[in-house]
């Protein structure tokens, strides 16, 4: 995609999706904005407090290698995202050429799934403590 950038007047035009992203990695120095056929996939998975860390994360790296349409270079990273109230939450951020983005996302996202069922490791889901201060009796 051809694209044009003017920092004066604070205006970019493109025809990619993506374009706001690579210009603010341009902007933040980022090496890889350079790579317009590409794009980093930004996806998240949520495993139990209980669940094995280490193995979660060795399977996710597996999938991705084994997955055709994520880039190879720059290597995918995968690590901890966030500690949340009932999970911890991965970031797992390949790289993929920009017209494999959206099915891409979804096989990534199912070899995941199927790979922590398979494997036994917990996927976590959203729960509350609910406390009845008047319960009826």
């Amino acid at each position: 995609p051809r694209a044009e950038t003017s920092l004066r007047r604070g205006r970019r035009r493109t025809r990619s999706p993506f374009g706001y992203q690579r210009l603010a990695r341009h902007l933040a120095g980022d090496p890889y904005q350079g790579k317009p056929e590409a794009d980093a996939a930004d996806l998240t998975a949520g495993i139990g407090y209980d669940a094995d860390l280490t193995r979660a994360l060795a399977l996710v790296n597996e999938l991705l290698q084994h997955n055709t349409a994520v880039l190879q270079e720059p290597a995918p990273v995968v690590g901890i995202a966030a500690l949340t109230e009932s999970s911890i939450a991965l970031a797992i951020k390949p790289w993929v050429r920009v017209e494999d983005f959206v099915s891409a996302k979804a096989a990534i996202y199912q070899a995941v799934l199927e790979g922590f069922r398979a494997h036994g490791i917990d996927i976590a889901a959203p729960r509350r403590d609910v406390h009845l201060l008047n319960p009826p009796t």
